[in-house]
């Protein structure tokens, strides 16, 4: 069965558009992990399940709905953001890749988004290593297999978790992609499987920076 995590703090708006898109014929559960949020959770909770998660750390909000969903009987993860849109039937695509690979993510079509110098520093980081390759983690949309994740969990980079906890809203993707490279897995880009990201209308409405610049520490602490 699919588990389909979907962290969520406000964002009614988009948070429906989003559920609205997923088509699969495949089975599958929405988990909905609240980061205090009562309007959207109702929401969630009328068609799937709701854990609360208090602390705003989308790598710790990622890990929780990934052991709700193993607890639930899933063997493969899909993480999407609120805020986007799924074109045609991308959700099963992406779970026939996981039938052979450990991290799948469709072709991201973005909307118009702001500059954020400190991602594109941290980018530079990003290049240097050795064992990375051009391309990067489809981080509103990605999959894993249940291989992957105990893969993960065993690497010894996250304290035995999926993500590192430590990236608390910024770079999780970033760092899981360099460590799926290390373990010789690099994420399979799903060409035919499209989605749209609405990232100038939702993320870069609130200020964040400052967590921002906290990541980024953390980031060049751990890489450089």
């Amino acid at each position: 069965m699919i588990g389909i995590i979907i962290p969520f703090k406000g964002n009614l708006e988009y948070t429906k558009i989003c559920i609205e898109s997923i088509s699969c014929r495949e089975p599958y559960t929405i988990i909905g992990v609240d980061n205090g949020d009562e309007e959207t959770a109702d929401y969630i909770g009328r068609i799937g399940c709701v854990i609360e998660q208090k602390e705003l750390n989308i790598s710790k909000m990622w890990n929780d709905g990934i052991e709700f969903a193993i607890s639930a009987g899933c063997d493969k993860f899909i993480i999407m953001n609120t805020d986007i849109c799924l074109f045609g039937r991308t959700i099963e695509k992406m779970s026939k890749a996981l039938d052979k690979h450990y991290c799948a993510q469709p072709l991201r079509i973005e909307s118009q988004s702001g500059y954020n110098p400190l991602v594109s520093e941290l980018g530079e980081i990003l290049l240097r290593e050795d064992s990375y390759k051009p391309g990067g983690i489809c981080g509103p949309c990605f999959g894993l297999s249940l291989d992957g994740v105990n893969a993960l969990k065993e690497d010894g980079c996250a304290n035995g978790n999926v993500f590192d906890e430590q990236f608390k809203l910024f770079y999780g993707d970033a760092d899981l992609l360099r460590r799926l490279y290390k373990l010789g897995h690099p994420p399979v880009d799903i060409q035919n499987a499209v989605i749209y990201h609405y990232y100038s209308k939702t993320l870069l409405t609130i200020n964040f920076q400052k967590i921002i610049e906290e990541d980024a520490k953390c980031f060049k602490e751990k890489y450089e």
